[in-house]
Order: structure tokens, then C-alpha cells, then sequence
């Protein structure tokens, strides 16, 4: 098996190949784009024409479509909720104050922030604006609505929309004057947070015996024929 990694360095990318030298041993080759021309790093040789390997900022783009998967799949999950509430003759709407501890945000709220960050990431990574969903869902008809309109919403990002997120700068009034990198920002804040909420809101439903699973959690796998 013959493995094409593609790595991304902010700046001391030297530093960072002696680092993988002396985890994995042998002798580097490594080129850098619109430095072929340059001399390798000391201790270093480049590869021939054909065999450099290449260094290309990360996209996020496909992040933002796994979270409006993700998405799709919470309102799959109010489908099992909704039935396994009326197989045992009660209100569905009573889950949504559901908690594992008592300072924690009930599952409506899981539902309304996994939401929120979701649009979060995508636009301000984008430098957009995103739209604005007050906390007023008080049953899971209401929080329907609003996954639809977030997963409408991360469906008018394209790609391009994230070709400058690597020097763009997203700032936040809760931060008090600081900011972050658009990128650290994605994968610092943004997506984990999305993540927390999410397993959060499939644990509540999950506890309260809802019937799902992981594959209602990871959903399809995008499989290839060999």
C-alpha cells in the first residue's frame, strides 16, 4: 500500500519534519509549493520531479457537510422519540427537559446549540453573518423547523466560501478583544462544541430508552467498490 499524505504548516515546517525524522527515523524528502527552486532545509533533500510531495492548505468544506448530515440525523432521531413515546402512551414533548445532571442544559437545549453550532462554524469561518434562532422551541415539531432551516442554511456554503479561512479572523464579543485564526477557530471551538451537543442530545435520548444506535448516530458510510 503506498500511502500520498498531503500536510498543511503554519511556518516552521523545518521544525516540524525533523520532529516526524526523529519519531519515525530514515531521511526526509519533502518539497514546499513555489519553493521548488529553493534548497532543501539543512539535513533534508528534495524528491525528483513527480514524486514531491505537495503542500496544500486543509478545506473545511467537508466538515461543514458532515455536520449537515449530522444534523439530518438528530431529525431522524425525533422520529424514534416521537414513536417510542407513543408506544409507551406519553407527551414526546416531555424529553426535552430530559438532563443527566441537574446543571446541564436539557435536551431541547442540546438540540438548539448543536444547531447553533453547526452555522457557527460555517459562517463565521466564511466571514458571514449567520442567521438568528432564538431559544423559543418548546417541542420537537418547533426544533424540526429549525434543523431544516440550519441544514438549508450549511447547504449555500460551496467550497469557495472557505478558500481564504487559513488567514481569516473570527472575533467574538464574549472573547474580550481577542481573536482566533478562522481555522483554529473551526476546529477548536466550533466543531467540538458541535460534537459535544450532539453526543450529548443522542445520550439523553438514548438514557430515556429511545431506540437508537450508533449507525443512527454515524449514519452511511461512504463506500467504494474496490
Amino acid at each position: 500500500m503506498r500511502l500520498n499524505p498531503h500536510l498543511s504548516f503554519d511556518g516552521a515546517y523545518e521544525e516540524a519534519f525533523r520532529f516526524y525524522q526523529e519519531c519515525f527515523g530514515g531521511e526526509p524528502s519533502a518539497s514546499t509549493p513555489g519553493r521548488l527552486d529553493a534548497p532543501p532545509p539543512p539535513g533534508m533533500t528534495w524528491l525528483p520531479a513527480g514524486r514531491r510531495l505537495q503542500l496544500r492548505p486543509m478545506t473545511l468544506y467537508p466538515l461543514v457537510l458532515e455536520m449537515k448530515k449530522l444534523l439530518g440525523h438528530m431529525n431522524a432521531w425525533i422520529d424514534k422519540a416521537e414513536a417510542h413515546a407513543a408506544g409507551k402512551d406519553y407527551d414526546p414533548n416531555a424529553l426535552l427537559q430530559a438532563r443527566l445532571a441537574p446543571d446541564m442544559f436539557p435536551l431541547v437545549g442540546q438540540f438548539q446549540n448543536a444547531c447553533d453550532n453547526a452555522k457557527f462554524a460555517a459562517a463565521f469561518t466564511a466571514g458571514k453573518e449567520p442567521p438568528s434562532h432564538p431559544d423559543v422551541e418548546n417541542s420537537f415539531t418547533e426544533l424540526r423547523i429549525r434543523l431544516v432551516s440550519v441544514i438549508e442554511y450549511l447547504g449555500t456554503f460551496t467550497e469557495a466560501d472557505f478558500a481564504d479561512a487559513e488567514t481569516r479572523v473570527v472575533k467574538r464579543p464574549r472573547w474580550e478583544g481577542k481573536s482566533m485564526r478562522a481555522v483554529d477557530y473551526f476546529l477548536e471551538q466550533a466543531q467540538p462544541n458541535f460534537f459535544f451537543h450532539l453526543t450529548t442530545a443522542y445520550a439523553l435520548l438514548r438514557h430515556n430508552g429511545v431506540d437508537l444506535g450508533k449507525r443512527d448516530y454515524i449514519g452511511r458510510l461512504s463506500l467504494r467498490s474496490s
